[in-house]
């Protein structure tokens, strides 16, 4: 025989039973979001550097770097010039000369000076007995003259070669390029002399020892400091200059036998 079967359209009205599969998964509604099978990654909110919390009242305040917290960030590992710092106020050359002791954990006897230190995230406080390298020596010298001169009190009393100094120009001008006569050096005096022969080793950044001619030529504009008394070497020199060090030290030598001829106590 022939059996019906009922469905929708039936006029019975009657749904259909459906038969369930009890090894089949049920899918969730089309609206419900499927479970993660792992965790999910949680990447953390980027915060911003802050600066530190030193009082915006300390007056050294205005000297603070957020990047590299220093005011002269290789002050402890090579020689800067007196062109490099003639821009720094004077609250940053104080800081600058501070910050070459503070490196080695020592704050400056200023109280609003420690205080600015003290908010710096790279001090350390030590009471480990150092020594400053020659390179650190050097640049708190360059700092101590760069602020002698703006305050009037580099001059010849404390140092006898600044009786012959000028800023932008050199004692002998054409030393480095024209063979000097005796016309040229027979007046000079021993300090004189004296400068005008380590100006020609100036020329070439030969690095003084912490001495009144170190403290001249930082005084200058066109000073660089580039080579230990190890490191140069009189390749450097042109022809023109070894014979001009050669009749400069002559002639000091000839002063040295027959007297000074001023009366600067220096000599």
């Amino acid at each position: 025989f022939i059996m019906r079967l009922k469905n929708v359209s039936d006029p019975s009205g009657t749904e259909p039973e459906q038969t369930q599969n009890p090894q089949a998964t049920t899918l969730p509604p089309a609206h419900t979001p499927v479970p993660e099978t792992t965790a999910p990654v949680i990447v953390p909110e980027e915060t911003e550097a802050t600066e530190p919390t030193l009082p915006t009242s300390n007056p050294y305040y205005s000297c603070y770097d957020p990047h590299t917290e220093f005011v002269l960030l290789y002050s402890n590992a090579q020689y800067y010039s007196p062109a490099e710092l003639q821009n720094l106020t004077d609250k940053e050359l104080e800081v600058a000369l501070a910050e070459i002791d503070a490196r080695h954990g020592v704050l400056p006897s200023n109280e609003l000076l420690a205080e600015y230190f003290s908010y710096m995230s790279w001090f350390t406080p030590s009471n480990i007995t150092y020594e400053l390298s020659f390179v650190e020596e050097a640049n708190a010298m360059l700092i101590r003259t760069l602020q002698k001169k703006r305050n009037g009190t580099l001059n010849a009393s404390t140092n006898p070669y600044m009786a012959y100094f000028h800023a932008n120009d050199y004692f002998l001008p054409e030393s480095s390029t024209r063979y000097l006569t005796s016309s040229d050096l027979k007046d000079l005096s021993k300090t004189e002399l004296n400068l005008a022969l380590n100006e020609i080793f100036a020329r070439h950044g030969y690095i003084f020892n912490l001495n009144e001619l170190l403290e001249y030529f930082y005084a200058t504009n066109w000073y660089v400091p580039a080579y230990t008394p190890g490191e140069f070497t009189y390749d450097f020199f042109s022809r023109e200059e070894n014979d001009n060090i050669n009749l400069l030290l002559l002639y000091t030598d000839l002063l040295d036998y027959h007297g000074p001829r001023d009366d600067n106590p220096y000599i």
